[in-house]
């Protein structure tokens, strides 16, 4: 099992992510947006291949189930490094 890392980019996005949520739609769907970044974070620390390969095989993309969101992240040594949380919408 690999440790999951955030850059600082991706701490940003996820935070900008809910705080939105709670301004729009309250506490409790920020709760689960929260919740479904720690589950799929943790996901990938137990299968750091489960994203799909991006255009140069180095860094991957992981949609999450039940939000229009994605980590892109990369693999180290030893770390599963999520580089940014995108909304699936929002132009790369």
């Amino acid at each position: 099992m690999l440790q999951v890392k955030w850059r600082a980019s991706a701490l940003s996005d996820a935070e900008l992510i809910v705080t939105y949520t709670k301004d729009c739609w309250g506490q409790e769907k920020a709760d689960v947006i929260i919740r479904l970044f720690a589950e799929s974070a943790a996901l990938l620390s137990r299968m750091p291949r489960l994203g799909r390969p991006l255009k140069d095989r180095e860094v991957f993309a992981l949609i999450l189930q039940k939000v229009p969101f994605v980590f892109i992240y990369h693999i180290e040594t030893e770390h599963v490094v999520i580089d940014q949380v995108l909304h699936t919408r929002r132009r790369r």
